[in-house]
């Protein structure tokens, strides 16, 4: 059994090709009010390319004695390299962050009084604000995970992203993330995590993630998100299939909308449309009728009628 710090968290920032957002979302960290922290930042790049380098040089400009650089022999994955960090952790809490994300200073604060005051609870998440640069919107969610969430995180994902705080105890008796898959990394180490534990929220956003389109080829993100989700099903199967008839078809609708939005955010239309109608298919109503309709017009209005519909 590893020894953890007690109150420390542990904050595992995994970064790649990315070194001009870095110091906005160290600074993010280093700033909060819940002083205890170790920030773990771990270079994701190829060891001496000019990222590399530049990482190096970021780093050693910063004196702070809770900054701590984490190499690799090679670049493998977000997954991977969160999962480097989780090994090197001290902190009785592990808190994750994306290189080109940041938290409000209280993020941490509020997590660890939540933990103190529900001693059962093993897992904290927080509202986001996602904050679409391109198209100009804003707007936030709140995860609904109270108490035992087991067999609702098989449904979808309720508790989030990587705004979660977690107990390092928990990761230890679950493993860390699937390095196997290209995306969903978060969503399948939360299934395992909440199996074990009750689970609380923090009631407001507590995240800024900025969402912005990235240079992957359209149909292989969808593809990717694809593939993960098969995945899941099968590495959850067993779960899975104990599911009333009912619950089954809500994870399908949930899952199917989920690759719309994919599609849609990469103006795949073709694709979009055709997981809408699933998701029509399987559980029916005007909202995601409306959703679908909306796909045919600019990502933008599509984040509007999200926004207002909560779908």
């Amino acid at each position: 059994m590893s020894e953890y710090i007690p109150g420390m968290v542990s904050v595992i920032i995994p970064t790649f090709k990315r070194a001009d957002k870095l110091r906005r979302a160290i600074d993010s960290v280093l700033n909060q009010t819940y002083y205890k922290i170790e920030l773990l930042v771990v270079n994701d790049n190829e060891p001496d390319d000019d990222f590399s380098i530049r990482l190096e040089e970021l780093i050693s400009s910063i004196e702070d004695k809770r900054l701590f650089l984490v190499h690799q022999e090679k670049h493998v994955n977000g997954a991977a390299a969160r999962n480097a960090g989780i090994e090197r952790a001290k902190g009785e809490y592990i808190a994750f962050l994306d290189d080109d994300d940041t938290w409000i200073k209280t993020k941490l604060e509020k997590q660890i009084n939540t933990f103190k005051k529900h001693p059962k609870v093993g897992l904290v998440t927080t509202g986001v604000y996602y904050i679409y640069e391109k198209e100009k919107v804003t707007y936030e969610s709140i995860p609904n995970a109270f108490g035992d969430v087991s067999k609702d995180i098989l449904i979808s994902n309720c508790v989030g992203g990587t705004q979660a705080m977690v107990k390092k105890s928990i990761l230890d008796k679950v493993g860390g993330f699937d390095e196997k898959l290209k995306a969903l990394q978060d969503y399948e180490l939360w299934i395992r995590v909440c199996q074990l534990t009750e689970v609380a929220t923090v009631e407001e956003p507590c995240i800024n993630y900025f969402n912005n389109r990235g240079t992957n080829q359209v149909s292989q993100v969808t593809k990717n998100y694809e593939i993960s989700f098969d995945h899941i099903s099968c590495k959850h199967s067993n779960l899975i299939n104990d599911l009333h008839l009912q619950d089954k078809k809500r994870r399908m609708n949930a899952t199917y909308l989920l690759l719309a939005n994919k599609a849609m955010r990469n103006s795949d239309r073709k694709t979009a449309i055709k997981y809408t109608t699933k998701a029509f298919k399987t559980k029916p109503s005007a909202k995601v009728a409306v959703y679908g309709l909306m796909s045919l017009l600019d990502y933008k209005y599509v984040l509007k009628a999200r926004k207002k519909m909560k779908i």
